[in-house]
């Protein structure tokens, strides 16, 4: 609402198409950005230091929540919010490993280096 600076009432109506659907464009677990609507499975382990933390919350719907022998804790979820999803890992302040998609591991990547003041590597 704050950036809407003139609006003028009108008789056009709008019809939401048949086919359209909300979760091809949005997931409001991690982000509600409208994007291309591909979704992926985030697989991230975290530290044990943080296995409380982690294992205490519902971070997706349809997460799968695993504690491994050395008391690291794998989390997996499907998303199609990939830029909010890099927001999320980089906030564990580097206590949190991405293991998969590989677009994930490059933007986190990419993020952490102009964080440090570097070039993003290729």
């Amino acid at each position: 609402m704050p950036r809407i600076r003139k609006c003028e009432i009108t008789e056009k109506s709008f019809s939401v198409p048949r086919d359209f659907k909300i979760e091809n464009h949005l997931d409001p677990e991690m982000g509600v950005w409208n994007n291309s609507g591909d979704s992926f499975t985030v697989e991230i382990e975290f530290e044990s230091s943080l296995k409380t933390f982690v294992t205490e919350r519902i971070w997706h719907k349809n997460q799968v929540l695993l504690e491994n022998a050395d008391g690291s804790v794998y989390l997996s979820f499907k998303t199609n919010q990939i830029d909010q999803t890099v927001a999320w890992v980089l906030s564990f302040a580097g206590r949190a490993k991405v293991l998969n998609p590989p677009e994930l591991k490059e933007e986190v990547a990419k993020a952490a280096q102009k964080i440090l003041g570097k070039a993003a590597e290729s």
